[in-house]
């Protein structure tokens, strides 16, 4: 930032002092005294310059988003004008940005900018609504919202590292597969069902009520409809009041028996395995623990 430079000349006076002369005359002779000169200002102080501002400090005054200025380019900022912001190479972080910030495409330029809070598949405005490592991009047929900047489909867990022919690549998620579908239709691998927040999700089709080994880490195999899938377990135990099939915990069913309430009731194959209990026959192709 350049600063204003402020020129001030003073001309300073000069003083010029004449030494007196005595003239002394003889016996008897009156004595005279001679001025011979007086002290003169021979000149004054004068200001003959003022603090003049000389040029202006913002280096995109005159210039347009997308100009270059030193080390950057112009880009719009909050509040209106233009602002300098500097260049950057790999989009989405970058070591050229310094701390709190990402690197952002604007217009056809990369550029630091202050990084926004909202994440990946949130909703965004401008490039900086999204968090360092994410910018905000309208697909096709979409709305404008906040993409995971990738190198190779690693870099997005399950989704595809996509070209989006800017120069740099996005996290795409891989299509829902119970779109256009309802709750029970069949899926690639399993079966449509409601998912937590709305919408639906297709779950792997399972086998053994309770758990199946066809399930993952922290999943139980529930009925939902006429259909046996694998989803995420709850953590409510045997006896808890439920609302949901998976509000129980894996090896357990949210059941209603005639004239009761929604609860968890764990599944089993023999008496033996209900701890004193009897295991009965649901009628839906299981058994679960009743206590006697």
């Amino acid at each position: 930032m350049k600063r204003n430079t402020k020129a001030l000349l003073w001309v300073v006076a000069v003083f010029a002092v004449m030494a007196a002369g005595l003239y002394i005359g003889g016996c008897g002779d009156e004595e005279k005294g001679n001025d011979a000169g007086v002290v003169t200002d021979t000149g004054t102080v004068t200001d003959i310059g003022t603090i003049t501002d000389t040029g202006s400090t913002n280096p995109c005054d005159g210039k347009k988003a997308g100009d270059p200025c030193t080390g950057g380019f112009c880009v719009d900022k909050v509040g209106g004008g233009l602002e300098c912001a500097k260049e950057c190479t790999n989009i989405g972080k970058d070591s050229a940005c310094g701390t709190g910030e990402g690197c952002y495409p604007v217009d056809e330029n990369k550029v630091c900018l202050t990084a926004g809070t909202k994440k990946t598949g949130d909703a965004c405005g401008v490039a900086n609504d999204c968090e360092a490592g994410n910018t905000c991009l309208q697909p096709e047929g979409g709305s404008l919202t906040c993409y995971l900047v990738c190198k190779k489909d690693a870099d997005c867990g399950g989704g595809t590292c996509t070209d989006t022919g800017l120069g740099f690549s996005v996290c795409v998620p891989e299509a829902n597969p119970c779109d256009g579908k309802k709750a029970g239709d069949p899926c690639t691998g399993g079966f449509c069902v409601d998912k937590v927040g709305g919408g639906l999700e297709c779950d792997k089709e399972c086998t053994n009520i309770g758990k199946d080994s066809a399930c993952g880490t922290g999943e139980g195999c529930y009925l939902v409809g006429a259909n046996k899938v694998c989803m995420t377990a709850g953590t409510r135990k045997t006896g808890d009041a439920c609302g949901v099939a998976n509000d129980c915990e894996a090896g357990n069913m949210c059941l209603e028996p005639e004239g009761g309430s929604m609860a968890c009731y764990l599944v089993c194959k023999k008496d033996a395995d209900c701890g004193g209990g009897t295991c009965t026959d649901t009628g839906l192709g299981f058994s679960v623990c009743v206590a006697q």
